[in-house]
């Protein structure tokens, strides 16, 4: 794992500060190459082929590479393709092959990726991403000017770059930058399963989709669920192989109370002796305390398990530091957990596994249920204000995960439809009519069913720009690198094509899933519904974090241009009385990171 940057006709004042700002991603080593208008420079983390050997700017032939990520399958490519690499290093693997079969290697790679390799004989530069996004590549353009990097922070840094209210104000909506936009001004974001090639010498610059999850949906299969699921399983199993091999370093894996790191666990532990998994613990906390079933887990397959114990006693200190490591206004409050377990992983490995993308492949989520049952697409306009009508009669939920909440939010969702319905599903912050966003929205192929639209929205826009981000920067900030078995090329492209009745069953949901996990895990967790790390939003909005974001937010610098300021002074005061207790600390929230990015960045 690494952080990667590279400029095309621009000059970079220093670029020691480049290195310095990337510093973290990469802490062994750094490396800058540079031919006419092309720069790349790179920061190493040393997890595959630990010598000289895997350094870069790596060169072969006329071909130069900077590589972030990890190719999980490189030495079995290497056979494939009979490649004459000479290191044990995947980034090697990956200058062979492109050399080889060009643009076309991408759909032969179970990885995830961000990287640029700089052709000096054809004078081109391809920049490419994973198939979920799990690697971030942020591309700065003005005129002919180009420049990228793995995180925002460099590129401020670098360049001053300028704040975009226009997608600050998207990001109130959403939660998260949608699809390519950013924070800033002429700076986006390569999509998931895209690669750009720029021409340096005339500059021209052309943007390509290599790989959709879209297709996939578009191809179902009727197998059995008995075939279903062992296939689910093998590939599984492969992926977890897989990523335990391709590391010189120890792996361990982030545990949580659920069935999907669960289920990593567990093949894990069958492959590597005296594995080490990691939780958090809130003993103050116990309606959010995974802690006792992470223990089952690891006591069923003799981990040497670390308990994370987090007293939050310098939580509004902390809290500052951890928002200012994403380079932009970041939302989702668990990463404030994922940032301190993290921190305490790196003390003992350098890897660590998770369960990411299970939830968006298998329906895990619980908002999935209605829409297993129900194509709300096809339903008529007077259902929606009956909806409407009826909402307006009943006090908002006081409490989540309880059936006044779920019915609440189901009546949410059936008096709105496109993009306000799926946010209302989602993330639930201000409406977008109140800010007008320009979104990057687009509805999914109407042959699709509406739970695998909600899947395929999900996975295209929740996924890669909050959730992978989140475990991204949070593990990156401490050199830690994560790796996501359910996101393998495999289960990507087979997992889309599985009926909606494997996947939610009744109420049930990630029924395929739960089926195969009675044969690794108690019964207690196959039957829990979705765990994550969470947190107590509601109760810091109102006691620990109260006072800092009164100072962020009684004077705003820049969300009161963004929203009415007395809506703001409202949800300070609490007099906001149709919202509930738990949106409203998610929206004080989403604000206050904004003013603390926009104050903390130094931004223009």
């Amino acid at each position: 794992m690494c952080g990667i940057f590279g400029t095309i006709n621009l000059s970079v004042a220093n670029p020691q500060k480049v290195l310095d700002a990337l510093a973290h991603r990469g802490p062994d080593a750094s490396g800058r190459w540079q031919l006419q208008n092309v720069q790349l420079f790179h920061t190493r983390l040393a997890v595959q082929e630990l010598s000289d050997g895997g350094a870069q700017p790596m060169q072969h032939q006329h071909l130069v590479v900077v590589f972030n990520g990890e190719i999980y399958n490189h030495l079995a490519l290497r056979k494939k393709f009979n490649l004459a690499c000479t290191s044990g290093s995947d980034t090697e693997t990956l200058l062979h092959l492109y050399e080889k079969m060009g643009v076309q290697m991408l759909d032969e790679l179970d990885g995830m990726f961000a990287f640029a390799i700089a052709d000096t004989r054809a004078r081109k530069l391809l920049l490419a991403r994973d198939r979920a996004g799990v690697k971030p590549l942020y591309v700065y353009q003005s005129g002919a000017q180009l420049a990228f990097s793995s995180e925002l922070g460099a590129l401020q840094g670098a360049l001053g770059l300028l704040v975009d209210e226009r997608t600050v104000g998207q990001f109130l909506a959403f939660g998260y930058f949608p699809g390519h936009t950013s924070p800033y001004q002429r700076v986006e974001k390569v999509l998931p399963g895209q690669f750009y090639v720029i021409d340096y010498e005339h500059f021209e610059v052309k943007k390509t989709f290599w790989w959709r999850a879209e297709s996939f949906y578009l191809q179902p299969t009727q197998m059995p669920l008995a075939d279903a699921c062992a296939q689910t399983e093998l590939y599984l199993q492969t992926a977890v192989d897989r990523r335990l091999q391709a590391s010189d370093r120890e792996v361990g894996v982030f545990l949580s109370g659920g069935i999907d790191s669960g289920l990593v666990t567990a093949m894990a532990a069958q492959r590597q002796a005296k594995l080490q998994t990691f939780t958090v613990s809130m003993p103050a906390n116990a309606a959010f305390d995974e802690a006792p079933l992470a223990r089952q887990v690891a006591e069923r397959y003799g981990t040497r398990h670390t308990q994370i114990e987090v007293s939050f006693e310098n939580l509004s200190h902390d809290l500052e530091n951890i928002l200012c490591q994403y380079g932009e206004p970041f939302a989702d409050s668990s990463a404030i957990l994922s940032f301190y377990v993290a921190k305490e992983a790196k003390k003992h490995v350098t890897v660590v596994l998770n369960g990411d993308g299970a939830d968006e492949l298998f329906a895990g989520y619980r908002r999935y249920v209605p829409f297993a049952h129900i194509d709300f697409a096809s339903l008529p306009p007077w259902s929606r204000a009956v909806a409407q009508k009826v909402q307006n009669t009943l006090p908002p939920p006081n409490g989540k995960r309880n059936a006044y909440d779920f019915g609440y939010r189901l009546l949410e969702l059936l008096k709105t439809t496109g993009l306000p319905q799926y946010l209302a599903a989602t993330t639930d912050l201000f409406e977008p009519n109140l800010l007008a966003p320009n979104h990057h929205f687009a509805d999914p192929s109407t042959r699709l069913t509406a739970l695998q639209r909600m899947q395929l929205l999900d996975f295209e826009h929740l996924l890669p720009n909050d959730l992978l981000p989140k475990i991204d920067i949070a593990t990156m900030a401490h050199a830690l690198e994560a790796r996501s078995p359910f996101l393998s090329k495999e289960l990507l492209e087979f997992a889309p094509a599985l009926p909606d009745a494997y996947k939610i069953k009744g109420l049930t949901t990630k029924y395929l899933l739960r089926k195969i996990a009675q044969k690794y895990l108690p019964e207690q967790i196959v039957n829990q519904p979705k765990r994550g790390f969470e947190i107590p939003l509601k109760d810091w909005v109102n006691g620990a974090l109260k006072p800092i974001m009164h100072d962020y937010l009684s004077c705003p610098k820049l969300v009161g241009r963004l929203i009415e300021p007395r809506i703001i002074e409202a949800l300070l005061q609490d007099r906001q009385p149709r919202e509930s207790p738990e949106k409203r600390a998610r929206l004080l929230y989403a604000l206050f990171c904004v003013e603390v990015w926009y104050q903390r960045s130094n931004c223009p």
